[in-house]
């Protein structure tokens, strides 16, 4: 709307600029003047065509930055409405565990680079179970790296996993053992998204606290 807006300012801005000076220019010269004095008809006419070529190629300088601004406005609008949002999100119970990679975004997530650091152990690595042992426990789930991978919008990378079975009478104490060592972990996450943005580097460090449902 402001677009037409301003080209509808900018044709009326034309119409002044050609025709009042020409109405001003012959009402004050005589006709009969300019019939018996070609050399000043010429002069006249000359003037008139360099001063419409000015007013052209002012017109083509206003329409062409019309137009860029235009296409800023736009392509801006367009890496707005597909930014991504990641999120490291954790729920836990005294029967469960799980760590999930999240888009809340409106657009793809394309994950450059994600890296875990246990501070505690100083071990680091491209995933989760990389840098947490679980003393003699495994995983009900768990995810390698996940470099170079797309989330779309509302869509999730399921990280780690622990879910009670039934006859695991370890399950709690490897349980507590993952609660107290993911606590010493720090996530990083370099993303982008389809226009290739730069975006600062997602940090998280996992808080799991006895009575928490989520991560702090």
């Amino acid at each position: 709307m402001r677009n037409i807006i301003e080209m509808v300012v900018l044709f009326i801005f034309i119409l002044v600029i050609l025709f009042i000076p020409s109405y001003f220019l012959n009402k004050e010269l005589p006709i009969l003047l300019l019939q018996e004095n070609q050399n000043l008809a010429l002069a006249i006419g000359s003037l008139t065509s360099a001063w419409a070529a000015i007013v052209i190629t002012i017109i083509t300088i206003i329409a062409a930055y019309v137009a860029y601004k235009t296409s800023s406005e736009q392509r801006l609008h367009n890496k707005l409405t597909v930014r991504p949002m990641p999120e490291i999100t954790i729920e836990h119970s005294d029967f469960s565990l799980c760590i999930k990679l999240v888009n809340h975004g409106f657009g793809p997530l394309l994950v450059k680079s994600f890296t875990s650091i246990n501070i505690g152990s100083g071990r680091s690595g491209k995933s989760l179970v990389e840098c947490v042992d679980l003393n003699g426990g495994s995983w009900t789930h768990s995810c390698g790296g996940v470099d170079g991978r797309v989330i779309l919008p509302g869509k999730e990378i399921l990280l780690v996993e622990l879910i009670m079975v039934q006859g695991d009478t370890m399950f709690s104490r490897t349980l507590e053992y993952a609660r107290e060592h993911l606590s010493n972990v720090k996530i990083s996450v370099s993303y982008s998204d389809v226009y290739d943005s730069q975006f600062p580097v997602y940090e998280k460090r996992i808080l799991l606290l006895d009575n928490s449902k989520y991560l702090e």
